[in-house]
């Protein structure tokens, strides 16, 4: 297992107390935002920055005959050197390392040598540079008389920040970059003055075979548990993205060429300053391309596999060193040079160094002023150390910090979770895009090479999430980077195993500090962004009806409505026209492009349900479809119309628009309903005939369920649309009082393995029973529930709950 991180390496020169053979570390820090960043000096490590014309030979034969040092990682023959070297110390002696420091100090091909400084666990380093801002009110001669002071030179003025300067310590200075940092912000003559921290083996990428994008869709293969992933087919159906959505992938590169990925990228950017267009420049650039598989990879074209946003452009920047380095200048160039280029979405999979004002500062000019001013999404990953805080730049309130989780919903074992944590996205056995041929982590030749399956770690989980935003987006542009992050976290599927609770930190619903707001759920976010009017599907010609829309624009509804208030708002009451006389009249509400379609009155009756039998000739009736009392009465009408307990038959329960009727002789009967409508006009009955036998009439055993039918929850009206959102499912009578429930078609549309069900009573509004049923089906029983008219609930988990209507008998 293959882990990638954030290590900076800091050049401290002095001499330390230590022991033999042990590590003794020292505090030191800088400022960042006024305060002091503490870091750990290491004794058992020492950083190189080399010369840009190394000589190979040289340097390595002169640690190779180094007593007291050796290289942390093996340089191949056919490689060049990287930019940076970390050499392992041998012996602590205070003698030992104060000698090592200064003999390659000496070397003509090494610019600095400093020991390694660790943060939070996690080592970084610094070479012989940092970064200041002038205060407005500093002069750029007090800023040169500093410079020739310590020894110091501009190496170059930031192309994005006015005033911002990156510069060099040259050798002939006493000071280290770290020392000269902090003098420079104690003269109060600048905004900030930080270290230049050199970023390597920065991509969180934690490497194990599978080769299914079970992320995508999980079907419980290779032993995973089926539904854990983002749900992305669901969402595919309603975009798949929109080109006019641009993805930067800040990273080691991507390669241009993959044909599973070129039709998706757009021109790019090299931080390194090797013009590569956003192409991977090293031997070791292959993380790049992995990640950018995950966000875009192209759909539907016969190779390959599918990105989270497959019809979304990527634009490829490069950023890494040789060796996979990372400068953090750098990095706050791609993120500058990404909002100023349009870019919708950065994504990150990168992090874990101590904070840096010039890359906090690019990353919040990108959120608040990217995108015309509704902010760029900026995704970051956590890191891989299992560690209970998150990494920087994850850290950062504004950003969304990505965990991973497994493909049976557990935290993955190395990502860091703690307080920060926003929400996990799969990050194990990711199967994505690699540099084409053997020239990535696969190293088959030919296309046979063209994809990983063993990409991993919380690398792997960021690219899902920015995937996901930028689908967002596709559907949503006008939304604000705030927006689309409410959408991403409240809508996570909350993982099980985990307690949720609510967390004012974390305002978009219910947090936990192992999996944040859960799993990122690519459809539901979907669906909560998805141009749409809610409020009931009718009003009664009496009462006032409210209707919000999620997206903005000026109302407008059908001349048999009238707009009461919040016109100009999200959410305004409507009431029927008053000019208008009926018993049920279609309307409509709309704004911007949508429109929905709404009833004003009660329904029409179009037939009675029934009998539904109790046993000893009582019989049960209701309305189709079915209201309550409160919206609208039903007027029973039993013919031949004797009453009295003497008579062919009583009305013995007449509540709530349902009728039972109590019969003593046999023959045929003619029911009536109609509805007494609080509207102006009027509606002709309807009927039924009931023909009752001598044997009818001695029946005293229960009976089965009779007379089931597909309803909605909001009227309990009949829904003709067979392909409801939980899957199809078919409800048939059992033995005594028992029904079968089970679940037909794509099982994919239900999003609760275990699915909850209600019987009520809709009299009383009681509940008689209510418990929980597999998505597999099964047999429910309610012996205990009296004969009688309910209503049966299924929860799924998609949108509002199913409802049939039952009769026991």
């Amino acid at each position: 297992m293959k882990r990638i991180f954030f290590i900076l390496l800091v050049f401290i020169c002095g001499f330390f107390s230590l022991r033999s053979q042990q590590n003794t570390y020292k505090e030191v820090f800088y400022y960042y935002a006024g305060e002091k960043i503490f870091l750990t000096e290491r004794t058992d490590k020492v950083f190189l920055k080399l010369t840009k014309d190394v000589n190979k030979e040289n340097l390595l034969s002169s640690i190779n005959s180094d007593n007291h040092v050796r290289l942390s990682s093996e340089i191949k023959q056919s490689e060049s050197l990287p930019d940076f070297l970390t050499l392992e110390v041998l012996e602590t002696k205070v003698d030992n390392i104060s000698s090592v420091i200064e003999r390659y100090k000496a070397n003509i091909n090494v610019v600095s040598a400093s020991l390694v400084l660790q943060y939070n666990g996690v080592l970084q380093g610094l070479a012989d540079e940092f970064v200041v801002m002038l205060k407005k009110n500093t002069s750029y001669k007090q800023f040169q008389n500093l410079l020739s002071a310590y020894h110091c030179v501009i190496v170059e003025e930031n192309e994005f920040v006015k005033n911002q300067f990156l510069l060099s310590v040259t050798k002939i200075s006493t000071l280290t970059a770290l020392q000269l940092s902090n003098l420079f912000y104690e003269t109060e003559l600048f905004e900030f003055s930080e270290p230049n921290f050199i970023i390597l083996n920065a991509f969180n990428s934690n490497d194990t075979y599978f080769n299914n994008q079970w992320g995508l869709k999980n079907t419980g293969q290779y032993n995973g548990t089926s539904g854990i992933d983002i749900n992305a087919e669901s969402a595919w159906a309603i975009t798949n993205g929109s080109s006019n959505i641009k993805v930067a992938v800040i990273d080691e590169g991507v390669d241009l060429t993959h044909p599973d990925l070129q039709a998706n990228l757009l021109s790019g950017y090299d931080a390194s300053g090797n013009n590569s267009g956003g192409a991977p420049v090293w031997s070791t650039d292959m993380h790049g391309t992995a990640c950018a598989g995950i966000i875009g990879a192209v759909k539907d074209n016969g190779k390959g596999i599918s990105g989270v946003a497959p019809n979304c452009k990527m634009i490829p920047i490069h950023v890494s060193t040789s060796g996979s380095g990372i400068p953090v200048d750098w990095a706050a160039n791609s993120i500058q040079w990404a909002q100023q280029n349009g870019a919708d979405v950065i994504s990150n999979s990168w992090g874990g160094s101590s904070p840096y004002t010039p890359l906090t500062n690019a990353i919040n000019t990108a959120i608040n002023s990217g995108r015309n001013g509704k902010g760029c999404v900026v995704v970051f990953a956590t890191g891989n150390d299992n560690a209970s805080s998150v990494s920087y730049p994850a850290s950062l309130s504004s950003v969304i910090a990505v965990g991973a989780n497994t493909r049976n919903g557990q935290r993955a074992d190395f990502s860091n979770y703690g307080t920060m944590l926003d929400i996990v996205a799969p990050g194990v056995d990711i199967y994505t895009t690699d540099i084409q041929g053997s020239a990535g982590y696969n190293t088959s030749s030919g296309t046979a090479g063209d994809y990983y399956a063993n990409f991993g770690g919380t690398s792997a989980a960021c690219p899902h999430v920015a995937g996901v935003a930028a689908l967002i987006l596709s559907i949503r542009p006008d939304l604000t980077q705030a927006q689309v992050r409410q959408a991403i976290e409240s809508t996570c599927t909350k993982l099980s195993g985990y307690s949720f609770s609510t967390n004012s930190n974390h305002p978009n619903g219910t947090w936990n500090s192992q999996v944040g707001h859960g799993l990122v759920n690519a459809y539901a976010a979907l669906q909560a962004v998805t141009p749409a009017i809610s409020g009931p599907e009718r009003i009664s010609c009496t009462e006032t009806g409210i209707y919000s829309s999620n997206i903005s624009g000026t109302w407008t509804v059908s001349s048999n409505l009238q707009i009461v208030s919040g016109q100009g708002t999200s959410s305004i009451s409507v009431r029927k026209n008053s000019e208008s006389t009926y018993v049920t009249r279609d309307a409509t509400i709309s704004i911007g492009d949508v429109t929905k379609n709404i009833a004003i009155g009660p329904p029409y009756v179009r037939s009675i349900d029934g009998p539904g039998i109790a046993g000893n000739g009582l019989y049960y009736f209701a309305p189709n479809p079915y209201f309550s009392s409160s919206v609208a009465s039903c007027e029973w009408g039993v013919y031949p119309a004797n009453t009295g307990a003497s008579s062919n038959h009583e009305i013995v329960q007449n509540i709530n628009n349902y009728m039972g009727v109590k019969i003593y002789k046999p023959g045929t009967y003619l029911i009536t309903c109609a509805f007494i409508s609080p509207c102006s006009g009027s509606q002709t009955p309807v009927y039924k005939y009931l023909t009752v036998t001598a044997n009818d009439l001695n029946t005293t055993s229960a009976m089965a369920i009779d007379s089931l039918e597909t309803v909605n929850s909001d009227y309990l009206e009949t829904n003709d649309d067979s392909a409801r959102d939980g899957g199809n499912y078919s409800v048939a009578t059992g033995g005594s009082k028992q029904i079968k429930v089970s679940f037909d078609g794509d099982l994919s549309a239900i999003t609760k393995d275990i699915v909850d069900y209600m019987l009520i009573n809709p009299v009383s509004g009681a509940i008689m029973t209510k418990g929980k049923i597999p998505s597999t089906g099964g047999i429910l029983s309610f012996d205990n529930v009296p004969a009688g008219m309910y209503v049966f609930m299924i929860d799924t988990g998609n949108k509002k709950p199913e409802s049939f209507k039952l009769l026991l008998r």
